[in-house]
């Protein structure tokens, strides 16, 4: 009995814990089409690159450093996510909602991130 209640135990605390890392998503990709998926990646390589435009311009402001060449890495970047995004967006299903809502919000994430950089 004691075995069930510590097993239990853990399967609860390993869900608790997976529900947190994943931003309260227990999907783990398993419901997810392959669209939705590269969705995803495009969106954390989105992040990525604002944070080292970001970077790049503090940088600048704390030491004067040129960093031009960073920031048109960052802008490069951002172009080929976008290019990327368009390709799987041809691919999604028109019945796949989730998909299409987090193109969308991608699209207008894309589009804020351009807008601070120029």
């Amino acid at each position: 009995m004691r075995k069930l209640l510590l097993v239990l135990i853990v399967v609860a605390g390993a869900v608790l814990a997976v529900q947190h890392f994943t931003g309260g998503s227990l999907t783990l990709g398993l419901g997810q089409s392959a669209e939705a998926k590269e969705i995803k990646r495009l969106s954390s390589e989105l992040a990525s690159v604002a944070r080292d435009y970001d970077t790049a311009g503090k940088g600048a402001a704390i030491s004067g450093v040129d960093t031009s060449s960073e920031a048109t890495a960052a802008l490069n970047s951002l172009d080929r996510i976008e290019r990327e995004l368009v390709q799987v967006e041809k691919r999604i299903k028109p019945a796949d909602a989730a998909a299409r809502a987090a193109a969308v919000e991608l699209h207008r994430r894309i589009k804020d991130l351009r807008a601070s950089m120029l």
